[in-house]
């Protein structure tokens, strides 16, 4: 959240930093504008004035005119609203992550992963071929004959469920069988009051 806001600053500032180039553009083209006007009648000159580029005639035109410096500081100010606005309030598209909060905001802006999500932002393993992979498995499908889980390292998780919900079948003992099987042995710390991870797993670890 916080790196959010912090691009959104530097975000503005850079955009401060090109009012002066809005605004010499405005005042540009108020005076390209100003001078077909004044001009109308001798287009010779104003077509002479576009193959010379004399930028600072259409300039003169612009300041000279009662409006046209006012007109050319409310446009630059005006974009740079826009921007702010824009900055300020887009929905910032992070792609660098792909967790997406929520459209509502109701004490904080988090929520479930979708399977999608999920997907992105970890390792699919098929059980079959798992030699290298290692780390923590917290989903799996199943396509057709083949078993895949998604594995992910290097993360933090806690496992919330009753007792019967498949917290041990659904990831624990997949997570020490494919970390078990991988040819890089992960070393693994196991906590087992009940032995029943021992009694399923011991075997297949000596």
């Amino acid at each position: 959240m916080w790196n959010k806001i912090k691009k959104k600053k530097i975000t503005l500032l850079i955009g401060l930093c090109f009012i002066p180039i809005i605004f010499i553009f405005c005042l540009t083209l108020f005076g390209i504008i100003v001078s077909i006007y004044i001009n109308w009648n001798t287009m010779a000159k104003f077509i002479t004035e576009i193959k010379q580029f004399k930028i600072l005639s259409w300039w003169n035109y612009a300041i000279k005119n009662q409006y046209g410096l006012l007109i050319t500081i409310w446009l630059s100010l005006g974009f740079y609203c826009w921007f702010f606005y824009f900055v300020l309030f887009s929905k910032v598209n992070n792609k660098e992550t792909a967790i997406k909060t929520t459209d509502k905001i109701d004490f904080g802006d988090s929520k479930w992963l979708s399977i999608k999500e999920i997907d992105d932002i970890s390792d699919k393993v098929n059980i079959k071929d798992n030699y290298k992979n290692t780390g923590f498995v917290f989903n799996c499908k199943k396509i057709k004959k083949d078993l895949l889980f998604n594995l992910k390292n290097n993360i933090h998780s806690v496992i919330v469920g009753s007792t019967g919900s498949g917290k041990t079948q659904g990831i624990v003992l997949p997570t020490i069988y494919l970390n078990g099987k991988s040819t890089t042995k992960p070393n693994m710390i196991i906590t087992d009051p009940k032995g029943e991870l021992y009694n399923l797993t011991s075997g297949f670890l000596a």
